[in-house]
């Protein structure tokens, strides 16, 4: 569950807005991954289980020129740091157009410290279906990263104008595939 905080994040308080992030797991999740390689290590046969986050406060920037969002990358999701980062160009949301960024990673990712750099293509523009949400006029965006050790990652995603980033599906490196996928949308009173 993503919740908006009203405040500025702590780590970027003049350029990103704060984000909770709750993970919902069960104790069976948090059992199989704690053999399960950790792609964070240097070495693939050291185990290093994970450090399970419940919740963490990230950033995103919402402006006129884009929308950005560190992405969702606690837990087995980690695979995310590397992939490209959820973005869309608003002057850009046109079918065809393409755009740039670059990321560097730094030393507290382990094997994933590097260089990444992203290219993001705008593909079509399509109505989206979410449980009872009818998501009208989703841009579809394919994105890949290619980080300067580890090789590419993909992302294709839908993005809505009022939504957000509804639908992202992660294609990494090492054929690991991770999928969110809006569910609800709630509006606190």
């Amino acid at each position: 569950m993503i919740t908006p905080t009203g405040q500025p994040w702590k780590y970027q308080k003049k350029t990103q807005l704060g984000l909770t992030v709750r993970y919902a797991y069960s104790r069976q999740d948090s059992l199989r991954f704690l053999t399960y390689p950790n792609p964070l290590t240097k070495k693939p046969t050291e185990p290093k289980p994970y450090n399970w986050a419940r919740s963490l406060e990230t950033g995103a920037i919402e402006s006129p020129q884009q929308v950005w969002m560190h992405p969702l990358r606690a837990n087995q999701y980690v695979y995310t740091e590397i992939a490209p980062y959820p973005q869309v160009k608003l002057d850009s949301l046109v079918l065809g157009s393409v755009w740039h960024n670059k990321m560097v990673i730094l030393m507290g990712w382990g094997a994933f410290n590097g260089k990444t750099s992203s290219q993001y293509r705008v593909v079509k523009r399509e109505t989206k279906y979410y449980g009872t949400l009818v998501a009208t006029d989703c841009w579809f965006i394919q994105a890949q990263s290619q980080h300067s050790q580890l090789g590419t990652s993909f992302l294709d995603f839908y993005f809505h104008p009022a939504y957000g980033f509804v639908e992202m599906n992660y294609r990494c490196f090492d054929g690991t595939r991770i999928n969110f996928v809006l569910t609800q949308v709630t509006n606190p009173s």
